[in-house]
């Protein structure tokens, strides 16, 4: 009956980790739910779940967190590659990553990360003066060069913005 109701199911956004190097006051994805020990999804779990929606129809898969490239960085971010190259291999046409840009840039280099066909950025303005204290400090200037190293190696590259008072000028 499950697979009756979501056989058309398009779309996967999979939370990976609740890790994350930053501490942004407008998260709504604070770690208030944990995954037991490690605080992450365990690849076996997340690659079952990504065979399983694959059958139901989805095509598109976005991988989240947390921060999502610490997703396995106390193993040197193999199992992130692996999720990135099992979502491929169970024919994902779409794989997505959002990240806040804080990430080394040699994760850029990686094979597998490279498989990605877009990674989404997350900047809260247009400038160090309007992201940073949202964000915090030097992670405007830490995401832009993230960003101008993936356009420069050929990603796909956008940006989400979240709407703050900062942006909002008052009479």
């Amino acid at each position: 009956q499950f697979k009756r109701h979501f056989r058309n199911l398009k779309q996967v956004f999979m939370y990976i980790t609740d890790e994350c190097n930053i501490n942004c006051v407008q998260c709504i994805y604070k770690p208030n739910i944990t995954f037991h020990n490690h605080r992450e999804i365990k690849l076996e779990t997340a690659l079952a779940l990504l065979s399983s929606f694959r059958k139901l129809g989805a095509g598109k898969v976005t991988f989240l967190g947390g921060e999502p490239t610490l997703y396995g960085a106390y193993e040197d971010h193999r199992p992130l590659f692996a999720l990135i190259r099992g979502a491929k291999e169970l024919g994902y046409e779409y794989v997505r990553l959002d990240t806040n840009g804080q990430f080394k840039q040699e994760l850029l280099l990686q094979p597998d990360f490279q498989k990605l066909d877009e990674i989404a950025f997350s900047l809260d303005g247009f400038s160090s003066e309007t992201n940073d204290p949202v964000r915090g400090k030097n992670t405007f200037n830490n995401c832009v060069s993230r960003i101008k190293k993936a356009v420069e190696l050929g990603y796909k590259v956008t940006i989400t913005c979240c709407v703050h008072n900062r942006f909002v000028e008052r009479d």
